[in-house]
């Protein structure tokens, strides 16, 4: 899940700040707040106002790109946490797709009609454990969805992977889909993958190779 860093934040507060700059000042000044951002240089201004102005900025800056960095690496983390588990399960799983794909590729997840085989119930999630943010905003807004106690994630994914399940009935109804396989699946999930897909017989598809097994509605 980690990207690299493609931006800064400047804030209306710093409007006050360079008011008394020309606008010669303020060129040069941005431009070492890029130079600053992009290489970490330090720009040695002669001004006493540019000089007051980058410091007070300079500390805002060093602030983000700190959580940036601990976001990056929660999610790296969470990513390699999340191999593991699969790791593990690997040689069950090409059995279990191949069993799935014989059932019938109309049954949604949602189990609007009965058929032979119904999908499997979604696991209850845990309450013996006190939610995060990130946590319990998931399951407000999908509360029949499980929740892990002990996955390791960056809460600052949860809105935006909140806001892409909603965009797909299939990521939506599926309920056996929880927090840890949706952060497991973040990089597709997000790209759009899951927005028109169904799944043979109801239920979860498994990460990477398995993806064949999707069909495109």
């Amino acid at each position: 899940m980690d990207k690299k860093k493609t931006g800064f934040i400047l804030f209306h507060e710093y409007a006050e700040l360079l008011a008394d700059l020309t606008d010669a000042e303020m060129g040069v000044f941005m431009r070492a707040i890029f130079v600053y951002e992009t290489t970490g240089g330090v720009p040695a201004f002669k001004s006493a106002a540019m000089k007051m102005a980058f410091g007070f900025i300079k500390k805002d800056l060093d602030n983000n790109r700190d959580k940036w960095d601990e976001t990056c690496q929660k999610r790296a983390e969470a990513g390699r946490k999340g191999g593991l588990a699969k790791s593990s399960k690997s040689s069950n799983a090409t059995t279990d797709i191949a069993n799935l794909a014989d059932k019938d590729k109309d049954h949604s997840c949602d189990n609007e009609r009965e058929k032979d085989v119904a999908p499997p119930a979604p696991p209850s999630p845990s309450r013996a454990f006190p939610l995060g943010i990130g946590q319990q905003a998931f399951h407000d807004a999908f509360p029949k969805k499980a929740i892990d106690a002990d996955f390791d994630y960056a809460e600052d994914d949860v809105p935006a992977l909140i806001a892409e399940i909603r965009k797909s009935d299939f990521l939506r109804k599926c309920n056996n889909l929880g927090l840890r396989w949706c952060l497991d699946n973040y990089d597709q999930i997000m790209s759009g993958f899951y927005r028109d897909y169904k799944s043979s017989g109801g239920v979860a598809p498994p990460q990477g190779a398995f993806l064949d097994q999707l069909e495109r509605v």
